[in-house]
């Protein structure tokens, strides 16, 4: 089973490749080019769409896994983050056929051990987490690919209980 993983974000999007409880391959889809005036606009959905499916054709996946909308207090962020979740999610079934897990920050955090933190310091413990466990050397910048990488894990765990997890 190939599970990609996306974090979704208006500028950055992490994604992460686990195949069979083993990490195969990570990175980042950065679109700030593609965002005229800071906004979100179709052109950019649709460059967002066409890395997308860049990377579906480079890593296959049998099914994928995005993490939960973070609503927070900012509404244009809130819809601009759905409207680009509706275009993975979309461009996902389309692909592998299956439906799109969906995992919680929670989820990933309970995964790599720790309980409920404020977001920022979520995101510092990410990273370290992620490092430690996977013998990596990401930047405390690289939150979006430390979030796919757990999001991959937990979704992976999720569609099969019970395997143990390898790094790369």
């Amino acid at each position: 089973m190939r599970v990609l993983a996306l974090d979704i974000s208006s500028n950055k999007t992490g994604w992460a490749l686990v195949k069979n409880a083993t990490l195969e391959s990570y990175g980042v889809l950065d679109i700030k080019q593609y965002k005229p005036n800071k906004l979100i606009s179709n052109y950019t959905l649709y460059m967002f769409r066409h890395k997308l499916v860049e990377l579906f054709d480079k890593t296959k996946p049998s099914r994928v896994a995005v993490e939960n909308v973070y609503l927070g207090t900012n509404t244009k962020v809130a819809l601009a983050l759905a409207m680009m979740s509706g275009v993975a999610r979309c461009l996902a079934y389309s692909y592998t056929k299956n439906e799109i897990a969906t995992i919680y920050p929670s989820s990933v955090n309970k995964f790599l051990g720790f309980g409920r933190v404020k977001r920022v310091e979520r995101k510092k413990l990410l990273v370290k987490m992620v490092n430690i466990l996977f013998d990596l050397k990401l930047l405390k910048k690289d939150d979006d690919i430390a979030d796919a990488i757990g999001i991959g894990f937990v979704a992976f765990n999720k569609f099969h209980k019970g395997l143990k997890i390898q790094s790369i």
